[in-house]
């Protein structure tokens, strides 16, 4: 089952765009989206981005899709690779969803 969570916080677009191609020393860096989870007010998920897309002609709306490599209060390593979704505006950059799209959601 799909779970949906909002984004309360995430980067610019300049740390958005930067971070997506970046590989340059061999590791793909990640972007971190505060999101508001069930069990606690608040919590910070890396997630590295693998494609990028328009969401609408205002160049502030993004669709994205990548996995995680971090959920910030699980311990490192835990829940890597999951797969998620999601829509962010980097103008407001409080306002968008992520979707755990695997069907073990580490949230709940």
């Amino acid at each position: 089952m799909k779970k949906e969570y909002s984004i309360i916080n995430g980067p610019s677009k300049f740390v958005l765009f930067n971070t997506f191609p970046d590989k340059s020393d061999g590791h793909r860096r990640s972007v971190r989206f505060d999101i508001k989870a069930e069990s606690s007010k608040w919590s910070d998920v890396h997630v590295v981005i693998n494609n990028i897309s328009w969401e609408d002609g205002s160049a502030e709306s993004w669709c994205f899709e990548g996995f995680v490599t971090r959920f910030g209060w699980l311990p490192k390593g835990n829940a890597t690779g999951q797969r998620v979704s999601g829509y962010f505006r980097t103008d407001r950059r409080n306002c968008g969803c992520l979707k755990v799209l695997d069907e073990h959601d580490p949230l709940n």
